[in-house]
């Protein structure tokens, strides 16, 4: 039953809203810097976001805008270039939350994990990469080191509405459904946005078998979102009588 509840995810929120530490948070002296690792990092982000992107979040669209084909480079060379960026600046903390984003998305959990490690022993407190960490954790089918994680980052940070977001998909993964809803509704009272918490609401409907109110809450999400594929398929689904396997969500980087 566990194992089949793995696969059963909420939407987690990895929004990776970088803030740049800078030079300061390097064991060099400010002076003995040669970059700035926020400027460098940033480019790098920049890059990322012109690349295409499949994900389930993805509006299908390209921040790119008039560029030319030239000037895209590859995930995968941006990828590179995270981790040559964290030679030059190994305890700067937004290249390495980038370089894990980045090994999570290149299917490489491991290497993501490492960063993330790294990462928490710079910084213990970290919202954004919490997130990426309980998400690595579910998928590998340990929702206990989930959720006790979560719960000690939503402890030390309470007004993060991300985080308990994420701790409502460990919460449902782990078979607890009154307590994945109650930490949704935090994280609305928060400002998570509606349209993705009623989406979320409903396919924890949807798995007790509450059909009505999930059709309501995907249609309420529709609203919010207008043409968004897997709330749109998740109501069609379910309109026509053939509910389908629900899964993690997983969108980009940038905050919607």
């Amino acid at each position: 039953m566990q194992a089949g509840r793995r696969w059963l995810g909420l939407a987690l929120t990895i929004a990776v809203m970088l803030a740049f530490l800078g030079c300061q948070g390097s064991l060099a002296r400010q002076d003995m810097c040669p970059g700035d690792p926020d400027v460098e990092v940033m480019e790098l982000r920049e890059e990322w976001t012109r690349a295409p992107y499949s994900g389930i979040y993805d509006d299908g669209g390209s921040a790119c805008g008039g560029c030319s084909p030239s000037d895209i480079e590859s995930k995968e060379l941006i990828r590179r270039k995270a981790e040559n960026l964290l030679f030059k600046y190994p305890r700067h903390v937004p290249t390495r939350l980038f370089a894990a984003l980045l090994a999570y998305e290149a299917n490489d959990p491991h290497r993501a994990t490492e960063h993330l490690d790294t990462l928490f022993a710079l910084q213990p407190v970290h919202p954004e990469a919490a997130v990426l960490r309980s998400r690595i954790a579910l998928e590998e089918g340990n929702f206990v080191f989930a959720i006790t994680f979560l719960e000690d980052q939503v402890a030390l940070r309470p007004d993060q509405a991300e985080l308990y977001e994420a701790l409502a998909s460990a919460y449902f993964v782990a078979d607890r459904p009154q307590d994945a809803l109650s930490a949704l509704s935090t994280a609305e009272g928060l400002g998570a946005p509606r349209w993705r918490v009623v989406y979320n609401t409903g396919l924890i409907e949807e798995a007790l078998g509450q059909t009505d109110k999930a059709v309501a809450h995907y249609r309420e999400s529709l609203r919010h979102m207008p043409g968004w594929p897997p709330a749109k398929a998740r109501l069609r689904g379910l309109e026509k009588g053939f509910p389908g396997a629900q899964t993690v969500a997983f969108p980009p980087p940038e905050s919607r």
